[in-house]
């Protein structure tokens, strides 16, 4: 019988998605910032320096998945630059997503079930946010809506973002048919 090896055990590391990163990399530089104000002798001793603010050395980016542009005219991608012109600390990358509003929201499932933070803001169908309120996946904007601003809105697209009395998402357009017609022909 030949005699074992030692034998290494090995332990499955699991995956981290950007926000648990994001999580544990703020413990990490919260205690080091911590540190660094207890005092020179012992930050130096730890070989610390003094934490510089991040917010002043780098812009934010925020991620927003968006339709295709399918018009002579980007009325969101003239929003977003509008956006950026009055926030310049803050730059919005855009991610298209596919013109089929089912292929769209496949995508989204997958990517939001899968706990993906690679997408900020989602731009969705009307219909969505009831889902991805239940599932967790969204969270309110009750509290960046006044409601004379609510008032403005028409009801139908506020009724499908709402959720348990909260607000989920903020119509942003409504694809609504219209019919006009003139008397004087119509009478003819």
């Amino acid at each position: 019988m030949e005699q074992e090896k030692d034998v290494v055990a090995t332990q499955v590391v699991p995956e981290t998605n950007r926000k648990e990163f994001l999580k544990k990399s703020g413990i990490v530089v919260a205690s080091a910032a911590a540190l660094a104000a207890a005092g020179p002798t012992l930050a130096e001793a730890a070989g610390f320096e003094r934490p510089r603010v991040v917010r002043d050395l780098a812009p934010v980016t925020v991620t927003i998945a968006r339709g295709a542009v399918t018009t002579k005219v980007d009325y969101s991608g003239n929003l977003i630059a509008k956006f950026m012109k009055q926030n310049p600390g803050i730059k919005v990358k855009s991610i298209f997503s596919p013109q089929s509003s089912t292929d769209a929201h496949n995508q989204f499932v997958a990517q939001l079930s899968g706990g993906s933070s690679a997408v900020d803001i989602y731009q969705v169908d009307v219909i969505w946010p009831p889902e991805f309120a239940a599932a967790g996946w969204i969270l309110p904007v009750d509290k960046y809506v006044t409601e004379s601003f609510k008032k403005d809105l028409l009801p139908g697209p506020v009724l499908g973002t709402t959720v348990n009395g909260k607000m989920y998402a903020i119509p942003m357009f409504t694809d609504s048919g219209m019919l006009f017609y003139r008397k004087d022909l119509l009478s003819k």
